[in-house]
């Protein structure tokens, strides 16, 4: 898994960072995932002004944290599901989404 940042610029001069740091695989989908773990800002932070040059003149607007559409083991899964002609798409989040 990488755990270099992902990139996207946004309106209002703003650019949006995607990150993972110390992701817990498998927990179910109601588990409580709406915090940050002690540090992670400012390792992101240092990770990122490391990665792109000028972004420590930033600041941090908002931040969230919450539960990725990702199988028990990173795999999509792609199969019929229910009546005939009926299919699944999910699960794009692991290392097969690119």
């Amino acid at each position: 898994m990488t755990r270099s940042p992902v990139l996207s610029p946004e309106t209002g001069g703003l650019t949006l960072v995607a990150l993972e740091d110390n992701s817990q695989f498998g927990k179910p989908p109601d588990s409580d995932a709406d915090y940050v773990t002690p540090g992670f800002v400012e390792r992101a932070v240092e990770r990122l002004c490391r990665r792109v040059p000028g972004m420590d003149a930033g600041s941090l607007k908002t931040a969230y944290s919450g539960c990725d559409g990702i199988t028990p083991d990173q795999r999509a899964i792609l199969d019929q599901a229910g009546p005939d002609g009926f299919y699944v798409a999910c699960g794009f989040s692991g290392p097969d989404s690119s």
